[in-house]
């Protein structure tokens, strides 16, 4: 299956919050076959703070193939309620 969807999980390595979702994250994008998932460090790229508007972390950014934004806020870091999420989108 190609991929839909790019997901971004938008964090901080200074966030305790986000360091303990990383590998539940991870696990749970796996299972996914159609979206493509990217941890991003904020600190590392500077530029997303221009691109979404972060009010907490983590926050989701989710992009259609053809980068139309069909997701994007602060989300709770529990990886069942990311894939539920995630295959409504689907």
């Amino acid at each position: 299956m190609s991929t839909r969807h790019h997901v971004y999980l938008l964090c901080a390595e200074w966030c305790g919050v986000c360091r303990a979702f990383e590998i539940p994250f991870n696990q749970a994008v796996q299972t996914l076959t159609s979206v493509q998932a990217h941890w991003v460090d904020i600190e590392d790229f500077p530029e997303w703070e221009d691109k979404v508007d972060i009010e907490s972390f983590p926050t989701l950014h989710v992009e259609s193939a053809d980068g139309r934004v069909v997701f994007s806020g602060s989300i709770e870091p529990d990886a069942d309620q990311l894939l539920r999420l995630l295959e409504w989108l689907n």
